[in-house]
C-alpha cells in the first residue's frame, strides 16, 4: 500500500484480541512491535478460573448450550445466544462483579447484549502464552493485576516466556479499569511511549 512502511507495522489488542495479537505476530513473523493490554493469554486457565468462580454446574450448563449452538449452526438453524455480560450468578458469558457495569460503560446505547456460544468450546485450546517465546519483536504486556476476567498469571507467564523481547507494565486495577479514567490514561501513555520507541523511522 502506498505510504505504508512494511517494516513499521505494529499490532495492538485488548482482552481477547490481546491474546490474538500474540498469535498473529508469531504466525506472521514480520511485525515490528506488539502491545497486548489485559490480554486473554490462556483459555485453559480462564476455564479453570470460571470453574472456581461459577462452579461446575454453571459452566456445564453454558458448555451444553455451546454444544447445542454448534449443532444448530451446522444444521442451518438459528443460533443460541446468551448475554455477553450479566450479574454474578446469572446465565451470561461474563459475570464477574465488574463485568456488567464495566462493559456497558463502553458500549453505545443501541448495543445488543448477546453473543453466540459455539466459540466457547475451543476456549481451552486458545493458549497464546505457550508460543510467546517465538515472538519476533518487542512486545508490551499491560497487566491489570486485579483482573477478575482474564488470569493475570497467564499474562505474566507469556511475558516470562517472551524473555528479553517483553516489556511489562502493571496496573493496580481491574479488567475494565484500563478503558476509562486514570486507568485509561496510564495505559495509553505507556503504550504510546512503547510504540514511539520501537517504530521510529
Amino acid at each position: 500500500m502506498p505510504g505504508i512502511d512494511p517494516a513499521r507495522v505494529a499490532l495492538w489488542g485488548s482482552s481477547f484480541s490481546g491474546g490474538t495479537v500474540i498469535a498473529a505476530a508469531v504466525e506472521d513473523g514480520r511485525v515490528a512491535a506488539v502491545s497486548s493490554q489485559g490480554g486473554m493469554l490462556d483459555g485453559l486457565a480462564a476455564l479453570q478460573h470460571l470453574l472456581n468462580v461459577e462452579g461446575p454446574v454453571q459452566v456445564g450448563k453454558v458448555s451444553a448450550l455451546a454444544a447445542l449452538d454448534l449443532a444448530r449452526s451446522k444444521l442451518g438453524f438459528s443460533r443460541i445466544t446468551l448475554p455477553v455480560v450479566g450479574a454474578p450468578g446469572s446465565m451470561a458469558v461474563l459475570t464477574t462483579p465488574d463485568a456488567e457495569p464495566g462493559y456497558t460503560a463502553l458500549t453505545p446505547p443501541d448495543w445488543v447484549n448477546a453473543i453466540s456460544l459455539s466459540w466457547m468450546l475451543t476456549l481451552p485450546l486458545f493458549r497464546p502464552n505457550l508460543i510467546a517465546s517465538r515472538l519476533p519483536c518487542p512486545t508490551l504486556f499491560c497487566i491489570a493485576v486485579d483482573d477478575a476476567v482474564v488470569p493475570p498469571s497467564a499474562v505474566e507467564d507469556a511475558a516470562r516466556r517472551a524473555g528479553a523481547k517483553a516489556t511489562v507494565c502493571r496496573y493496580p486495577r481491574g479488567h475494565f479499569d484500563i478503558y476509562v479514567g486514570e486507568g485509561f490514561e496510564d495505559s495509553v501513555r505507556d503504550q504510546t511511549a512503547f510504540f514511539i520507541e520501537h517504530l521510529k523511522p
